[in-house]
């Protein structure tokens, strides 16, 4: 199955939608520098700062004046520092005012805010990465803390119509997947894939390799021949396994369908930069 951070790196590349012109310009790139930092905590002045809690926006940007400006110094480059340092007012009106036309998502109002997002997104992408590499218990307080990250990032997403719909589903998609892992469901399907116990004797595969990791064997195991799939996991792991079977079958494949819909746009997007490169080299 495709990993989340997969996905993140396609969200970076695809959501460029251009940002309509500004009197006090365009600090995107500055923001998106100060933002992670400000996530990983590297400067002390953050801890009394929170700039990333949600509909707070307003105040931490005008309490956290200081702060703010201290890490953008530091980070930035010397020209979008001079633009906020000298026109923060400016700024923090198109920050934390909405536009007349909340339906207008290219406005930098959205963009501004979405940007704050990205750094969720990918400690998501990071940590799931290392628990996909282990087998964890029930509870266990990693896949605890990711689940809460998933629903801090989705909810960032979700509060802004600079994400397209589509994104803001994978990643929805994602998370039920991440809540998924904490049940004896996904327990089994791990349990399986470590020990990968000889499954020839069920006429139910019809000479299928359960295991084969291709996106399109996984969803037909979840979709045509969920009954199999429900049949081995019982008898490998008992009935606590296939207890909610048919609501995790579901979310599975609808997840591997979008795996697959997102690994087609991926390698679309690369084909196009190739042809640009290969554009320019001639």
């Amino acid at each position: 199955m495709l990993k989340i951070f997969t996905f993140l790196a396609l969200l970076n590349q695809c959501n460029c939608a251009p940002a309509n012109t500004s009197t006090n310009g365009d600090v995107a790139p500055c923001l998106k520098e100060f933002y992670q930092p400000a996530y990983d905590g590297i400067y002390n002045c953050t801890k009394e700062f929170d700039f990333f809690v949600e509909n707070s926006t307003s105040e931490i940007f005008k309490s956290g004046k200081s702060c703010f400006l201290q890490i953008a110094e530091e980070e930035c480059s010397v020209s979008q520092y001079n633009l906020l340092s000298t026109r923060y007012q400016d700024f923090l009106d198109v920050i934390t005012k909405k536009p007349k036309n909340e339906s207008d998502c290219e406005n930098f109002h959205f963009k501004y805010n979405a940007i704050k997002c990205q750094p969720l997104m990918d400690d998501l992408g990071l940590k799931d990465a290392v628990l996909q590499k282990r087998h964890t218990k029930i509870n266990d307080s990693r896949v605890l803390e990711l689940i809460d990250l998933c629903d801090n990032a989705l909810t960032c997403m979700s509060s802004n119509c600079y994400y397209f719909k589509t994104e803001v589903s994978i990643v929805s998609a994602f998370c039920e997947t991440v809540k998924m892992s904490n049940s004896e469901f996904k327990a089994c399907e791990w349990k399986i894939e470590r020990e990968s116990p000889d499954l020839s004797e069920y006429e139910c595969l019809e000479g299928d390799d359960f295991y084969d990791p291709a996106i399109l064997n996984k969803y037909r195991f979840y979709t045509k021949m969920k009954d199999c799939t429900k049949e081995i996991m019982m008898d490998i792991c008992g009935e606590k396994a296939v207890v909610g079977f048919e609501k995790y079958a579901e979310l599975s494949a609808d997840f591997l369908i979008k795996a697959a819909k997102m690994q087609r746009a991926m390698s679309e997007v690369m084909d196009e930069d190739g042809s640009e490169n290969d554009e320019e080299d001639d």
